[in-house]
């Protein structure tokens, strides 16, 4: 009888294991098959609502199904919900109305990969943009902020999950290395949010830009920038080693920034596309450890609308336009890709921007979210394109037959926005 009670436990055991360590399967779709469902993905992000404006969530699936949201604030969900959305679709959350005025964190769940969300904020005077970012277990920073004479400067630390997060929090200016009490081990409450005030804590850098160390947890953060009714926000990503970033003309020559975040010395090569064609090489260089390289794009080749800037090591990059009537910016993309999700770039004032940064023209299809017909544009190798996307809606998908870089912009009266799409590989990725 000891016998057969032994021999029932093992197997019990041998089927327990079987069943614990299957590991479900997680390739990505292939869209041309159309799965009935694809695994889900996450994005977050802080949002900073106004008394007077409307902070939207902008959402852009390829594949059909529900995107989850959950707003937090004070440790608890203040509200949450499900959005179904279409293929090739978008949907809006106005974040304003639900939570009044107010400093949030934003967490959804999109319905398949493949998907993006993005957040838009506008009233009479304000008008600002950031993309949603996926949740990072490791260091995200942002590039060329400021908190010269005249700038506010707000550091918002959202986290939306079940558990504390704790940060160290590193910012390098002009001056070199900084450091403050203020900025060490962070503590972000769950479901919560964490404002700091860079201007006070440190004040008058003309170009600041940050590191964002988790030593615990997973936070979503941005630079919120003001002066007056000017308004930026530059959400924190994660550093690797090429970025491309357009180069709106406004008007005022952009500035771009770039933080290398190994602590060594790294070198950078600079390429410029225009409308014209590309100049490859333009600048390279090295940035000493613990430095940043800011550069005024005047000094780059007459039409440059796109840069592509390769380091060494792990960077991060930014553009920033400052004027008396501007403040936008935005970090740059980590690559090119053939399809992209491109929310919020809709409405009046709207463009997409395009640049081919490779060696093969490329046929372009932009396609609103809200459907109709694609407007198709031709983008010759190492040059760059403007469509014009005045439809109103949640923003549009776009689909090349190569590798480019796709950034969009906003402008009213009430000033100007800038963003950079979401990219995918291939689709469904």
């Amino acid at each position: 009888m000891n016998l057969v009670i032994r021999v029932v436990v093992v197997l019990l055991a041998l089927i327990s294991v079987a069943v614990w360590t299957q590991v479900p399967d997680r390739r990505s779709p292939d869209l041309g098959i159309g799965p009935d469902r694809a695994p889900a993905s996450s994005v977050g992000c802080p949002v900073v609502t106004g008394r007077d404006a409307v902070s939207d969530a902008l959402i852009g699936v390829q594949l059909p199904g529900d995107a989850d949201f959950r707003i937090t604030s004070g440790g608890i969900d203040l509200e949450s919900g499900a959005l179904t959305i279409d293929e090739l679709a978008g949907a809006s959350l106005d974040i304003g109305e639900r939570v009044g005025a107010s400093t949030v964190g934003l967490v959804i769940d999109l319905p398949a990969d493949g998907a993006a969300a993005s957040i838009v904020t506008s009233s009479d005077l304000v008008l600002a943009a950031a993309m949603c970012t996926a949740p990072v277990a490791g260091e995200t920073a942002i590039a060329g902020l400021s908190t010269a004479s005249g700038e506010n400067l707000d550091l918002v630390l959202a986290n939306p999950y079940a558990n504390d997060a704790v940060i160290e929090i590193r910012t390098i200016s002009e001056a070199g290395a900084d450091s403050a009490s203020e900025l060490e081990s962070v503590v972000v409450p769950a479901r919560s949010v964490v404002t700091i005030d860079l201007a006070q804590v440190l004040p008058l850098r003309t170009r600041l830009s940050i590191r964002i160390i988790p030593e615990r947890g997973v936070v979503h953060a941005a630079g919120v920038q003001s002066s007056v009714n000017e308004r930026m926000v530059i959400e924190a990503v994660r550093p690797t080693e090429e970025w491309l970033l357009p180069v709106p003309d406004t008007g005022t020559p952009p500035t771009i920034t770039v933080l290398p975040t190994a602590g060594i010395d790294t070198g950078y090569t600079i390429d410029a596309y225009t409308t014209s064609g590309p100049a490859e090489g333009v600048m390279t260089g090295t940035i000493p450890a613990d430095g940043q390289l800011i550069l005024d794009v005047a000094a780059l080749p007459d039409d440059t609308a796109a840069v592509r800037i390769t380091t060494t090591g792990p960077s991060v990059s930014s553009v920033v336009i400052e004027s008396d009537t501007i403040r936008a910016g935005a970090p740059g993309a980590p690559g090119a890709a053939p399809t992209w999700i491109v929310p919020g770039s809709g409405g009046a004032g709207a463009v997409v921007r395009l640049a081919n940064p490779t060696g093969l023209d490329a046929a372009v299809e932009v396609r609103s979210l809200l459907g109709g017909d694609a407007q198709l544009v031709s983008v010759p190798a190492g040059t760059t394109a403007v469509v014009p996307t005045a439809v109103p809606g949640a923003g549009h998908v776009v689909f090349a037959d190569g590798d480019v870089l796709v950034s969009w912009s906003l402008s009213s009266d009430a000033g100007f926005a800038l963003g950079v799409g979401q990219p995918f590989l291939n689709a469904g990725e």
